[in-house]
């Protein structure tokens, strides 16, 4: 008598903003500091040290919000039987892609960040290695509870799995 393994279907998670929405705030940032530009360069009043100082600001916060939003990574998580395969797509076409298998894993967990716009989860995976892997962002505890639960599942991993690698 043979025991078979159950194929799983897979489970995806990912980023939550799109890249037309990315292009849209790059734009959007650009046209911004292009316009306050424009006033400054335009007209004869407003070359002032105040308003050059407005301007460096605004330039400073807007390429600070086009480098986060336009050169991070999206980010997908397809969860597998035995592996999680981890794309990371960047706006320009730059793709990466990384294998983790069950074996690597000591410890699979669910945290918190909380920031303007409320508390996010993820699920973070600890290697053997020491390297430590963060989901994609996920709604509230009880799905990342539930997702930690299906990981661990799919890679044959106890929930609260800490062993030290013989």
């Amino acid at each position: 008598m043979s025991v078979e393994q159950v194929e799983l279907p897979e489970i995806q998670i990912e980023d939550r903003l799109p890249t037309w929405l990315r292009l849209c705030i790059s734009v959007g940032a650009i046209f911004f500091v292009a316009c306050l530009a424009y006033e400054f360069a335009a007209e004869p009043g407003a070359r002032t040290w105040s308003n050059a100082g407005k301007l460096l600001v605004a330039i400073f916060f807007c390429g600070v919000l086009i480098w986060n939003v336009l050169l991070s990574s999206k980010v997908r998580w397809t969860i597998r039987n035995n592996e999680i395969q981890i794309d990371k797509a960047w706006i320009y076409d730059r793709q990466e892609v990384e294998f983790v298998r069950s074996g690597e894993i000591a410890l699979i967990k669910v945290d918190s960040e909380s920031d303007d716009s409320g508390i996010s989860y993820y699920i973070r995976l600890e290697l053997y290695s020491g390297r430590e892997i963060k989901s994609p962002p996920i709604a509230n505890a009880q799905r990342a509870r539930a997702l930690k639960a299906e990981i661990a599942n799919h890679l044959n991993v106890p929930h609260e799995y800490v062993t030290p690698r013989t």
